[in-house]
């Protein structure tokens, strides 16, 4: 008879377990799903290799390699649970397998403890609800949740140091692959007459639009499915993907104004000449800021053909 290997794991009264194993991009999905129906009280990925990209513009994507560690109770029946997820993403795909005890904490308050306000270019301030926003500061509330971006991660910095470097009032404003919102909403925040938040992810719109009731700026942004119609904005800031900004550079190109600017983000550090030259027939790209391997390319719209007719 097979040993249940939560046998083997030395548990000394604790109601957690950890498990942890190494998965390529592919497997992730489906492994997440498993372990959901496991009634894992939590799932974090960490890239091995490579990182997640922050912003939801379709599907996340992660490292070449990733370590999934899952939080458990101490009484599932592990050797099942390894079994199901070998049968579901292939026994080749879960490397690398580790539990451990974990003692029973304040989840809550460490979640909390690990999310602590943000500030950007001096004068604005990223505040989950639970915290005290720094003073004297222009302040988004905004809670960690299931549409990336609350300025963690390096891309979503990057364009918020961006928005607070420029001089906002009274413009009109688009955030495309809006995520959380934070963009759209650090806009108006910073003045902006009038934001329009866009995204793919019908997901990322219902979160949007309830941190935009939160704080209470429902006046100025608009949040909505990709395919409405904008108008055109004196701002446009895109955190995606590079393929999808490669894709969009037409569209981009009518949107924003004559004059207008532009920040491009979501890219790595090696992909800046490729997404530049999508841009160079509508645009002046200006010298990429970077942070850690990511990148932002700004850009001016420059004079469309019947401006420089006339």
């Amino acid at each position: 008879m097979t040993q249940k290997r939560r046998q083997a794991v030395d548990v000394d009264g604790a109601p957690w377990l950890r498990l942890e194993f190494d998965c390529g991009p592919a497997q992730i999905d489906a492994a997440a799903e498993l372990l959901d129906r496991f009634g894992v009280a939590s799932v974090s990925i960490t890239p091995l290799k490579g990182a997640a990209i922050e912003g939801i513009a379709g599907p996340a994507v992660y490292g070449t390699s990733n370590r999934v560690s899952a939080l458990i109770a101490a009484g599932t029946d592990l050797d099942i649970l390894i079994a199901c997820l070998r049968n579901r993403v292939g026994a080749d795909h879960i490397r690398n397998v580790s539990f451990e005890a974990v003692a029973d904490r304040d989840w809550s308050a460490e979640y909390c403890a690990t999310h602590q306000p943000l500030s950007f270019g001096g004068k604005l301030c990223i505040c989950p609800g639970w915290a005290k926003p720094a003073p004297g500061q222009h302040v988004v509330c905004l809670d960690p949740g299931l549409a990336f971006g609350t300025g963690i991660h390096a891309t979503t910095a990057l364009c918020l140091e961006w928005l607070t470097g420029l001089s906002l009032r009274d413009l009109v404003v688009i955030d495309h692959g809006c995520g959380s919102g934070v963009l759209a909403l650090s806009a108006a925040v910073l003045g902006a007459r009038e934001v329009h938040a866009v995204d793919i992810d019908p997901g990322a719109v219902d979160v949007a639009r309830e941190n935009v009731a939160k704080n209470s700026l429902g006046q100025r942004v608009r949040v909505s499915r990709c395919g409405v119609d904008l108008p055109a904005a004196d701002i446009l800031v895109a955190n995606i993907l590079l393929q999808p900004l490669v894709d969009l550079a037409p569209t981009f190109s009518v949107l924003v104004k004559s004059g207008g600017r532009i920040a491009l983000s979501g890219i790595l550090a090696t992909q800046t000449d490729e997404c530049a030259a999508a841009y160079l027939p509508w645009f002046d790209i200006a010298p990429p800021e970077f942070r850690d391997e990511w990148a932002l390319l700004p850009g001016t719209r420059n004079a469309a053909p019947a401006d420089r007719a006339a």
